[in-house]
């Protein structure tokens, strides 16, 4: 790793610690029923951990003898990024249109047959399932409405 890896560490430290000052502000509830501070101080010590993690490894790497590795490491790699953007920004638009199950299928599915490269009868299946769960966890489990446009759900 390099020295700046190392400097990338430092300062995502002193984010976290930022962040974990700020959160006491807030009241920290329980695990029961978290407060507003609970989770901005609980992610805090995780950033922290892995940002001391990573200027640990710089101290015990090899002597920054890395090899260069391409940010986007197989051939398109860029075109994806950009498609899973572009899908990202459709399921966001179309989701009070045709409501979150219709919706997270159609997201799911296109993920899964043009970026994953699933067959058909496998990317039905996982898109049928992630539709199924995701109205289910959020309409019975979570009790949070959703739109539900033109389906009904």
């Amino acid at each position: 790793m390099s020295r700046m890896d190392r400097y990338i560490g430092v300062v995502l430290f002193s984010f976290g610690l930022v962040i974990c000052v700020k959160s006491f502000a807030y009241p920290f509830g329980s695990l029961r029923s978290p407060g507003a501070g609970f989770f901005p101080l609980f992610f805090s010590f995780l950033l922290m951990t892995l940002a001391m993690a990573i200027v640990v490894h710089t101290f015990l790497g090899e002597n920054g003898k890395t090899t260069a590795v391409p940010f986007f490491a197989e051939k398109g790699g860029s075109q994806k990024v950009l498609f899973g953007i572009l899908s990202l920004l459709a399921f966001r638009y179309t989701l009070p249109r045709i409501g979150l199950a219709p919706t997270t299928f159609l997201f799911v599915f296109f993920l899964g047959k043009y970026l994953a490269h699933y067959g058909w009868k496998a990317n039905g299946a996982l898109a049928v399932t992630a539709a199924a769960l995701s109205y289910f966890i959020f309409q019975f489990l979570l009790k949070i409405p959703f739109p539900t446009g033109v389906f009904g759900f």
